[in-house]
């Protein structure tokens, strides 16, 4: 004879087994999957243009790797920047741009028309002259949106081989231990749908 109690309620391995899957899941799905398709984007326009800074809808992500711009941003500090038309742009601004082959962050602190163009004379928080170079919008990569403190330092580890291993094992492994759970917790409902099929069967012979 069966008992009951075995075919009742889950289990509390099976119960904490669902909140490791579902935390997982998350962790796979809203975390480390957009990261790699931001990133898949990316390499792919890259490798389309490399004389330009690959974009992800129009935003572009940087590193800083100075303190010209303290205390407004830090070194490592990661920053997210938008593509934005030369109309929009405009003094106190703080923007990205290229300058002798260097992607800088300054602030803009002028800007003069001549000759029907605008050009813009930038400057770091944190030093003490402006910058030499005027640059007009072909200079510009986009203006900053904002910044997440010292995310730039993690993302600079995974550009080493062994933060770059870690990047691609990680969802990897999350994804198997997901479906191993998954697959444990399907084996045991089959041993209880058994052991209620076979229980039914046995409380219907009593009847008899």
């Amino acid at each position: 004879m069966i008992d009951k109690r075995v075919i009742g309620k889950e289990s509390n391995t099976i119960k904490k087994l669902k909140k490791i899957k579902r935390c997982l899941d998350i962790i796979l799905c809203i975390i480390i999957v957009p990261i790699l398709i931001v990133n898949l984007v990316m390499i792919v326009k890259r490798l389309i243009n490399p004389k330009k800074t690959a974009d992800f809808l129009g935003y572009k992500f940087f590193v800083i790797f100075t303190g010209s711009m303290e205390e407004t941003l830090q070194i490592g500090d990661f920053i997210i920047i938008k593509e934005v038309p030369e109309q929009k742009l405009k003094e106190q601004d703080i923007i990205t741009f290229n300058s002798e082959n260097t992607v800088i962050t300054h602030r803009i602190v002028k800007t003069e028309y001549k000759d029907g163009q605008t050009y813009y004379t930038t400057k770091g928080d944190n030093n003490n002259s402006e910058d030499t170079n005027k640059l007009t919008i072909s200079d510009i990569e986009g203006r900053f949106v904002c910044k997440i403190a010292f995310l730039g330092k993690i993302l600079m580890f995974f550009q080493k081989p062994i933060g770059l291993t870690i990047l691609i094992i990680t969802p990897i492994l999350i994804g198997l231990i997901s479906f191993k759970i998954s697959s444990y917790i399907n084996q045991k409902k089959m041993i209880r749908k058994t052991k209620r099929l076979k229980y039914d069967e046995e409380k219907n012979e009593e009847k008899y």
